[in-house]
């Protein structure tokens, strides 16, 4: 997960103790939730997690449980990245409004 979605969430009130601090060369460090951490904040919302071989890198999907307009579950939003916490981070921002 890089900085700028870090302080995304960060910035939505994403449920989690955040710390910074500054490197030794002066550059701004973050932890970050981890993925058991993204998966319980989405909680019901999530659908599937989905993890695509064919592509190099594979690609993780995660696909939200929110209705489609004509009532499908599991067809609502669906976040694809090489990473799954980034998926999952976008997913969370989407529920959420943010």
């Amino acid at each position: 997960m890089d900085i700028k979605l870090a302080k995304k969430l960060k910035d939505a009130v994403f449920p989690f103790k955040w710390l910074s601090h500054v490197g030794l060369d002066g550059s701004e460090l973050w932890n970050y939730p981890n993925l058991s951490e993204l998966i319980q904040a989405c909680g019901d919302d999530l659908y599937s997690i989905q993890h695509n071989l064919s592509k190099t890198p594979g690609e993780w999907y995660v696909i939200s449980s929110i209705s489609s307009p004509e009532g499908k579950r599991g067809d609502g939003p669906v976040f694809y990245s090489d990473c799954l916490e980034e998926s999952l981070a976008y997913l969370w921002l989407v529920l959420h409004n943010k």
